[in-house]
């Protein structure tokens, strides 16, 4: 006999729970606050921006280890300053559009057009779109070597 063991990520559960929600609000036609609906994903923003954090203190803490001559020893090597910093960009243009969307269904805003509401979706695609043909660049195109 075989035990098949569900394990199911807490993101994608809130994201599910999420999914289950707003089909109840569309269908039903319940007068939920739109806020509240979003609690899943706003968790999982949050779950998301942890490791942010964390990479943040590790990378802190390896400057100053740095600066002041010392080799500590880490787990993990810290990430850039640069992935760090985009990380929690991602992360806040993904809440601003969250934050958009659920003000425009809520109070029925016309004047808050779609363009305004995803603009920070399409900076995300820019920026990814950006970073993977610099990625893809720097690994097609080598420096030359430098011979002494």
């Amino acid at each position: 006999m075989v035990k098949i063991r569900a394990c199911v990520p807490p993101v994608v559960m809130l994201q599910e729970i999420f999914l289950i929600i707003l089909c109840t609000k569309v269908d039903k036609g319940k007068d939920w606050n739109w806020f509240l609906l979003f609690i899943p994903i706003w968790l999982t923003d949050f779950l998301l921006f942890l490791p942010a954090c964390f990479e943040t203190s590790l990378a802190i803490r390896a400057s100053r280890s740095a600066r002041r001559g010392e080799t500590e020893q880490f787990e993990s090597k810290p990430k850039s300053v640069k992935f760090i910093v985009s990380y929690f960009l991602f992360i806040a243009c993904k809440v601003t559009a969250e934050v958009l969307m659920c003000t425009k269904y809520q109070y029925d805003m016309a004047q808050l057009k779609y363009y305004y509401i995803f603009l920070p979706i399409i900076l995300i695609l820019l920026g990814l779109f950006v970073s993977s043909v610099v990625i893809t660049y720097r690994s097609v195109v080598k420096p030359p070597s430098v011979t002494r």
